[in-house]
Parts: C-alpha cells; sequence; structure tokens
C-alpha cells in the first residue's frame, strides 16, 4: 500500500529543497567572489599607485640633483680650460676628469681621469676606487664649451637621498642604471639587467608599475630620473600587498561556511513550517467540505425521505379516515399502490446511501456470475419505463452480436445501468432520446453504454457528479434533483468489478457514459 499523498508530496518537495538551497549558497558564494574580486584589485590597485608616488618623489629629486651636477660639472670645465685650475669640488663631487675639444688632459687626478674617460659614449657608468669606492660617473659635454667632462658621484652619496623613504614591510627601493644594473640599494631593490616584463615596461613609458617574479609574485614600481639614463625602482612582495585581503577573504570563507550550514537549516525549518501551515490548512478545508457535505446530505436526506413520507402518510390517513366514504374501494386501491411506490422509493433511496458506504468502508462484497446482455437491457428498460414515459423520452437498447455475456454481480450490475438511466431521462428535455449499447472490447470485457441527447455537462460539473451529493446542475434544471449519490455509486461498483467509469459530455450535445468491465477470469 502506498504512503499517503500529503507524506508523498513531502518526500517529493526535498529535492526542490536541495536545490533551492544550492541556489541560494551558491548565489551567496558568487556574490561574495565578485566582492572580494573587486576589493582585491582595489587592494592591488591602491599599492600600485602608492608605490608609484613614492618612487616618483624620489625621482624628481634626484633629477634636480643631477641637474646641479651638471651645472657644476659645466663651471669646473669652463674654470678648467680658463685658468687650467679646477680647485676644490663641490658637494656630492667625489672626483673630477676634464679634457679639451682637442683631448688635452686638463685637470684631474691622471689615473683617476683615465678611469673616468669622458669620451666614453654611455653617459652614465659604474666605477670602484679603492679610496672613494663605488661611484656613479657622469660624463657631459656643457653646451658652449669646448672639451668633455666626466664627475664621478659616491654610491653612499646618492644612497643618502633614498634613505627617507621607507618602503612596506618586505619593500625595498634603489637606484639602477637604465639596462637595470643595481646601483645603490639592497641587491634585490632593482631588477636584473635586461629581465622582463621590466624592460620592456621601461621602453614602453618612462614610469610605470609591472608585476614580475615567479607567478607576478612581486610589484615593482619604477620611474625614470629625467636628467641621466637612471631609473628610481620599488620592490613589493605580493604577500605584504594582498595580506589585508586575505584576512578579509578568510573571514569571508568562515562567514560562508555558516551561511552553508545555516542556510540549509532554516529552508528545513521553513519547508517544516510551511508543510505543517499547510496541512492545517487541508485539515480545515477538509473540516469544511465535510461539514458542508453533511449539510448537504440532510438537506438532500430531509428532502428525498419527507417527500414520498408525505405520500405515505397523507394518502394512510386518507384511506384511514375513509375519506371518500366507505364504498370507495377503487380509489384506497390507488392511495395504498402510491404508498407502495413511495415505500419502494425509500427503500431504494436508503439501500443507495448503505451501499455506497459500504463502498467507502471496503465491506461490499459481489457475488460475479454470467449475466446475459439481453435479459439485463429488457430489465433495466422495464424498471426505467415509467420515468420514460414521464419524461416524454425515448429509451432504447442495442445488444451487438458479438457482445457475449457479462461477468459481474447481477443486482449491482442491474442498479448501475438503472442509475444511469434514471439519470439520463432526468436531465433530457422532453422528445429527446436515450440510448443503452452493450458491445465487446478488444481485449475480450464488455464495454456498456448510456448515452443521451440532454442538456451535458460542463467539465467541471462532470467532476462535482462523481463526488458524493455532488450536483452538475442547477436544481431548477432537468425534470428533478437527486441526491446526487447515483453517479459516485455506480462508479464504485465499477471499479469493484475492476472496471472504470468514464463520462464524455458537452453542455447542449448530451452525454455519454461508458462503463469498461475486464474479461471473464
Amino acid at each position: 500500500m502506498g504512503s499517503p499523498p500529503r507524506f508523498r508530496a513531502a518526500a517529493g518537495s526535498w529535492p526542490i529543497l536541495a536545490v533551492l538551497a544550492a541556489v541560494s549558497i551558491l548565489s551567496y558564494a558568487a556574490l561574495v567572489a565578485a566582492g572580494l574580486w573587486r576589493d582585491y584589485e582595489r587592494t592591488v590597485a591602491e599599492a600600485e599607485r602608492h608605490t608609484l608616488g613614492t618612487v616618483r618623489l624620489v625621482a624628481g629629486l634626484l633629477t634636480a640633483t643631477v641637474a646641479d651636477i651638471d651645472h657644476q660639472a659645466a663651471d669646473l670645465l669652463t674654470n678648467a680650460a680658463t685658468t687650467g685650475v679646477v680647485g676644490p669640488l663641490p658637494e656630492p663631487l667625489a672626483a673630477l676628469a676634464a679634457t679639451s675639444g682637442r683631448g688635452e688632459h686638463l685637470s684631474g687626478p691622471a689615473p683617476l681621469a683615465t678611469r673616468l674617460d669622458p669620451h666614453r659614449a654611455d653617459r652614465v657608468s659604474l666605477v670602484h676606487d679603492e679610496r672613494i669606492g663605488w661611484m656613479v660617473v657622469f660624463r657631459r659635454s656643457p653646451p658652449g664649451v669646448d672639451g668633455r667632462v666626466a664627475v664621478a658621484v659616491p654610491v653612499r652619496a646618492l644612497r643618502r637621498m633614498l634613505d627617507p623613504v621607507t618602503p612596506p614591510p618586505g619593500g625595498h627601493i634603489g637606484l639602477a642604471l637604465a639596462d637595470g644594473t643595481p646601483v645603490s640599494g639592497d641587491p634585490g631593490a632593482a631588477p636584473v639587467a635586461g629581465a622582463e616584463p621590466f624592460a620592456d615596461a621601461l621602453a614602453r613609458h618612462p614610469f610605470g608599475t609591472v608585476w614580475t617574479g615567479d607567478r607576478d609574485s612581486v610589484l615593482v614600481a619604477y620611474d625614470s630620473v629625467r636628467t641621466a639614463p637612471l631609473v628610481v625602482t620599488m620592490t613589493i612582495p605580493r604577500a605584504p600587498v594582498v595580506e589585508g585581503w586575505r584576512r578579509s577573504a578568510a573571514d569571508a570563507a568562515r562567514a560562508g561556511a555558516v551561511v552553508g550550514i545555516v542556510v540549509p537549516v532554516l529552508l528545513v525549518v521553513l519547508f517544516r513550517w510551511m508543510r505543517r501551515v499547510q496541512a492545517a490548512e487541508e485539515a480545515r478545508r477538509a473540516a469544511e467540505r465535510a461539514n458542508r457535505a453533511k449539510s448537504d446530505f440532510l438537506a438532500l436526506m430531509s428532502h428525498e425521505l419527507r417527500t414520498p413520507l408525505n405520500t405515505v402518510l397523507g394518502f394512510a390517513e386518507m384511506i384511514r379516515d375513509r375519506a371518500w366514504g366507505p364504498h370507495a374501494i377503487d380509489r384506497y386501491a390507488e392511495y395504498a399502490a402510491d404508498i407502495h411506490a413511495a415505500g419502494t422509493h425509500l427503500l431504494s433511496l436508503l439501500n443507495d446511501v448503505l451501499d455506497l458506504a459500504k463502498i467507502e468502508a471496503g465491506r461490499m462484497t459481489l457475488t460475479p456470475e454470467p449475466v446475459d446482455p439481453a435479459a439485463l437491457a429488457d430489465a433495466c428498460l422495464r424498471l426505467n419505463a415509467g420515468q420514460a414515459r414521464a419524461s416524454a423520452v425515448t429509451v432504447t437498447a442495442e445488444i451487438t452480436p458479438d457482445a457475449g455475456t457479462l461477468h459481474a454481480d447481477p443486482r449491482a450490475l442491474r442498479q448501475i445501468v438503472v442509475n444511469l438511466l434514471s439519470n439520463a431521462c432526468k436531465f433530457t428535455p422532453r422528445g429527446g432520446s436515450v440510448r443503452l449499447v452493450i458491445d465487446r472490447r478488444p481485449d475480450g470485457g464488455c464495454r456498456v453504454t448510456v448515452a443521451d441527447t440532454g442538456i451535458g455537462m460542463t467539465p467541471e460539473g462532470i467532476t462535482r457528479s462523481l463526488q458524493r451529493f455532488g450536483q452538475a446542475h442547477d436544481p431548477s434544471i432537468g425534470s428533478g434533483v437527486g441526491t446526487g449519490l447515483g453517479l459516485p455509486l455506480a462508479k464504485g461498483l465499477v471499479e469493484l468489478h475492476g472496471g472504470t467509469l468514464s463520462i464524455d459530455s458537452e453542455p447542449g450535445r448530451g452525454t455519454t457514459v461508458t462503463l469498461d468491465f475486464p474479461p471473464a477470469p
């Protein structure tokens, strides 16, 4: 036996609940991921802007310093060419070598002047001296002066210009030649000479930022010194740049884990609450339907019982009181016949109610046996003849030659067909027709069809007519109104035989009720 419909519906809703939970969690994860990605890009962009701003500030100071060195070198070359004496070197110059336009040595220590070599093509180079240490050599041909000059500035003097700048944790600031050769600072402060993508980036633009290293793990901000082929660089590992973002991402991941647990729990709680509300609503509606059915039943039964009972009591009183005198025997006999008919109707009504109750309780027992279709049709037409005459409806029967023998309970079968014929006569206008057809089904079973030319039913009316005490039409339509038990009782009896009952009807085009009985076992 299957589970109750409510529990089957609840079980079938779990996949929907799982989908809702998955969609909710994935939507939350997508929103969080999008937010984290925006925060990550914002964090990286902010680090790039800040680092590049610092580098450009230092590069501006060095540009001014190199411009001063150029002016000093020009003045020293002019003085040497005029007087042959250089004089004391101003800060931050450590050495000088000058030559005339004809290549004559003008000033400077001869060994150092030879190493400074004012005539070399590169404007800036690194030279090491045992006394001074590493020096940056600037070579110039000052405008308006016949000659060349090379001045050396100690690296430590340039380094002092970088000391006030404090890079972020793990970062370094330094000075490099245009080819990437480190000039000052930690060896990690400048990229390797000619390294990609730093060299390409420097060739495209004199300042900017670029990510280098394994998996772009190092941020390099650079800016060129405008007055010399020097580059100020600052390097920062990615880890400290995104450290704050990583903490935010970890917090978001923990929050996501909580959401991943809480959302399904809340959905389950909400689902169960909705199921309880739905069950309570269904129970309320069922109670209302039962109450309406009870009221309808009492109203219908009171009408159905009162009418024949009034007939019985009225005619019985007239017979008892001899209303027509002691000799009106024939009239009293008619009254007795009416009393008998009313009693028969009451008995039939009570039998219908009891039979339907037995069917619904599963206590109806049938005794199937072979039934002759012709005898069945003849008996049902005779039982229905009085109503057909009263309704002025023509009732005919057709038994196909291959109809065979029905295998059913005779009493239940007659009750089904008579109920269907009675309903057909009741809702067929005067002058209409009702047709009973019995033939064989392709599988060897038997089909009984009752078709009329009556007022027909809507789909909603068909549904109501198959419910207990249901009325497909307004009580004012047809030649009368019944208890609403005929079709439900017929359907229940057919299904007890293992058959089916179907209705095909349209308003104004009549109704066809088809009973399909299975083959005899």
